[in-house]
Parts: C-alpha cells; structure tokens; sequence
C-alpha cells in the first residue's frame, strides 16, 4: 500500500513539474508574440505582427500591436487579407496590397494595373501620371514623372535629371554610358567606371571593395553600402529594442536572425543585409522574366504583374526586408506537456 502511494505521489510530483513548464512556455509564447517586428516603421510607438499572432492589447505593453500589411486585427487575431475581387467591409476587413474596400464592398486594384490593362477609376492605374481612359490605364499626354509610369523594359527619362518633369519613356540599356540606374537593363545597374573615373556606366551589381568609388547602393559587395561615395562595412547592429521608440531617431527596431533578437537598425542594415540582398535578386530576376515592371532600386513596390507573377518572391522580399520572423507555435495545439500529464493521469487511476 505504501508502495501504491509513493508511486501515485511521484507521478502527481510529476504532473505539477509538468505542467508548470508547459505555463513558463505559454508565458514566453505570448512574450514572443507581442514583441517581434516582422514590420518596421521609424519613430513610432506600435510592433507589427504576421496573420496568425495575437494582436489584442496587452496591459503590460507601452505600444500597440499592428497586423503587417498581409493581415488585419480581427478579434483579437491577424486574419490573412482579402485578395481582388472578394467581398470585402470598409474600416472592418482588410484587402491585399495594392487593393482597397471600394464603396460596392469589393477588392479592388489601387495603382496596381498595367499599362493598357483594364480599369475602372485613374487611382487603379500604376505610375504616378496615369489615366483610366475607356477602360485602360494610359499615360496621360504621353508625359511620365516616374519609371512607373512606362512600361516594363522602359524608363522615364528627364531633360533635367534635378527637376523629373515632363519626361518621356524611353527603352533602358544594358551597356554603356548612364545617369542613375533606372536606365540600365537587369541585371545591371548605374555607376562609376573607376576610381579615378567621374563617368558612370551601366556595370555589374555587388562587384566593388571596400574603399572604391560608388554611386548606387548596389555598386558594393554584400555587407557593404555606398557611404558619401565609398564603399564602407555594415555595421553589426548590437542595440535591443522593443519598438523604434527605443532607437535613436533614424533607426529602426527590427529583428535580426543572425542574433535572433531585435535590435536597433539604420538603413544601411536593413536593406543591404545578406539576406534582404539575396531575396532582392530572386524579385527582380523574377519581375524580368516575366516583363514586371519594377523600380531598379533597394524598396520594390508591387503591381499587378508581380503579385501575379512573383507572389512567393515578393512576399520573401517583405519578410527578409523589413524583415522576417517565424510565427510562433499555436496555443491551441496539444503539445508533449500537455499529452505527458493525460498520460500520467491515467497511470495514477489505474495504480488507485
């Protein structure tokens, strides 16, 4: 009998052990939950969250919790957005990217179709000086203010680089002399020949060390960035935040995962990381394969064409880039805690 009872005692020593870890795990989940920033936003008191995360207050929290831009809050959840075409409510769901709740409650596309795609209104339309005209997107007065605005293999080219206006869309090139990188074909882009050189020419990206002459962004290898006109090291972010409220005021709380915590960036560690580098290629080889119009620069904005044609790429790209956190585990699983004390339970009963 005293045999029963100190084996009935260990098993229930057992269970309490248990379950009290599964409750520290549940703690660190919500903990997770509420302080990773798979978004960033400078300067701003909130943390955002991927679809699945809890995103109801916490009373512990001095900032709120925002779903990203592939989700929206609802109950206390972030849902998946809407894609175009589906039953959408204003101010309640949200609609994908590039889309918004119209006043017929449906997704809708906004500066998203293509040149000579069909439209309904000029806010559907790409580019910044586009017109929905009989149903298609055109350029108005065949005049351009951004790269946009032209269709993909062209790029709006300016009389006075320092003014952009009134430009004309005019074919990009692969080779020879440029003013910035909107102009070269891909996989290229716009800088100095040589160091001793003052003319730019469309050259290889991720190709100069540290020390050389630079223009773009790109010019230099991975983990470095064009610095006042030379090539310079990124800088390991060290500084942990929470939010961009615990940064100085350029820099961003973000979550790096190398040191798998979050941690104050500039922009330089935020969109030339090896990582954000890597999946910028993957889009922009994407967007040319499949004619996308892009811009040739580090933040790519989608369209039509790119939600349609590099949809894994580019959600790849805004998770890496600004940047990437796994979801946590659900709370609703049954995991090994919980299955060990049911298991345990029912030795007990059966010793009793």
């Amino acid at each position: 009998m005293l045999k029963k009872l100190f084996i009935i005692a260990l098993v229930w020593w057992c269970v309490l052990g248990v379950l009290a870890v599964e409750e520290k795990e549940k703690e660190e989940e919500l903990e997770s939950s509420t302080s990773v920033v798979p978004r960033i936003f400078i300067q701003e008191c909130f943390v955002n969250l991927h679809a699945g995360q809890n995103c109801a207050l916490h009373p512990d929290l001095n900032y709120d919790l925002i779903c990203d831009m592939w989700s929206y809050c609802s109950e206390g959840r972030c849902e998946d957005t809407l894609e175009i075409g589906s039953t959408c409510q204003q101010n309640v769901t949200k609609c994908n990217p590039n889309s918004y709740c119209s006043s017929d409650s449906i997704c809708v596309p906004h500066k998203s179709v293509l040149l000579n795609g069909n439209c309904q209104v000029d806010r559907d339309c790409i580019g910044n000086n586009t017109i929905c005209s009989s149903g298609k997107c055109v350029l108005k007065d065949n005049i351009c203010v951004v790269d946009l605005d032209c269709q993909a293999g062209y790029y709006c080219k300016f009389t006075n680089i320092d003014i952009k206006k009134n430009g004309t869309c005019a074919p990009k090139h692969l080779d020879g002399a440029c003013v910035s990188s909107s102009e070269c074909s891909y996989p290229k882009i716009c800088g100095y020949e040589n160091n001793d050189s003052e003319n730019k020419i469309c050259m290889e990206k991720l190709v100069k060390n540290r020390g050389s002459k630079c223009a773009d962004p790109y010019e230099c290898e991975i983990d470095h960035f064009c610095r006042n006109g030379t090539c310079a090291t990124v800088q390991k972010a060290k500084t942990t935040c929470k939010s961009s409220c615990d940064c100085d005021e350029k820099d961003y709380c973000s979550y790096d995962m190398v040191l798998n915590k979050q941690v104050c960036k500039n922009w330089e560690q935020i969109w030339l990381n090896r990582m954000c580098t890597f999946v910028q290629k993957d889009l922009t080889e994407c967007a040319h394969k499949n004619s996308c119009p892009y811009e040739n620069q580090p933040e790519i904005k989608s369209n039509d064409c790119i939600l349609d044609k590099c949809d894994t790429e580019y959600k790849r790209y805004t998770d890496q880039c600004t940047p990437y956190q796994k979801l946590f585990n659900s709370a609703n699983n049954l995991g090994l805690p919980t299955f060990l004390v049911l298991v345990l339970s029912i030795v007990s009963i059966i010793l009793l």
